[in-house]
Order: C-alpha cells, then sequence, then structure tokens
C-alpha cells in the first residue's frame, strides 16, 4: 500500500458520507432518492447520528487528521441541523433524543 492510500482510506470517507447523507434524509433535508419526497424520523436521524459518535469513539487514535476534521466537522452539522429541525417540530426531547415516527412532509 502506497503512502498516499494509506491517508486516504476511500471505504471509510463513503461510509461517513452514507451515514452523513441518510441523517440529513431522515431530518428532511435531503429527498429520499428512490422517492424524490423529503421525509422526517427524527428517531432514526438521532440514531444514525449516534452511530457516527460511536464510529468516532471506536477509531480514536486510528483516524488521519484529515478524518477527524471530516467527522468533527459532519457531526458538528448533524447535531446543528437535528437540534434546528427538532425545535422546529417541537417533537424531540432534547435531553434523551427521542422523536416521533416518521411523518412525510409532502
Amino acid at each position: 500500500m502506497s503512502d498516499q492510500s494509506a491517508e486516504y482510506d476511500v471505504p471509510f470517507y463513503q461510509l461517513i458520507i452514507s451515514l452523513q447523507t441518510s441523517a440529513n434524509q431522515q431530518m428532511g433535508k435531503v429527498p429520499n432518492p428512490f422517492t424524490g419526497k423529503t421525509q422526517l424520523n427524527l428517531e432514526m436521524a438521532r440514531t444514525t447520528i449516534d452511530m457516527m459518535e460511536m464510529l468516532k469513539r471506536k477509531t480514536q487514535g486510528n483516524l488521519t487528521d484529515d478524518e477527524n476534521k471530516l467527522m468533527d466537522a459532519y457531526l458538528y452539522q448533524l447535531r446543528m441541523n437535528y437540534l434546528e429541525v427538532s425545535q422546529a417540530k417541537g417533537e424531540a426531547d432534547t435531553t434523551t433524543g427521542s422523536a416521533t415516527p416518521e411523518t412525510d412532509k409532502n
């Protein structure tokens, strides 16, 4: 394996981007690619964000600076989006992260 490929782990980036995209879909920020509709499922969004946080904890000390920066940036963005959406809906308990079931925004 070359030095460049060791610094740029494509499957790791794909996993993080996939989780970030899923969470944004679950928060109604982007449409579902299959239906074209935006949907809101705060419980699943919270679960996806929790999975990313767990992945960050479990990989601590094994990530490159770029991978850490990506994780931190995406987690910050997702937390802010979650807070914004949950406060706008008034449905999430900010202490537990619980939310109402999926509803269709369209």
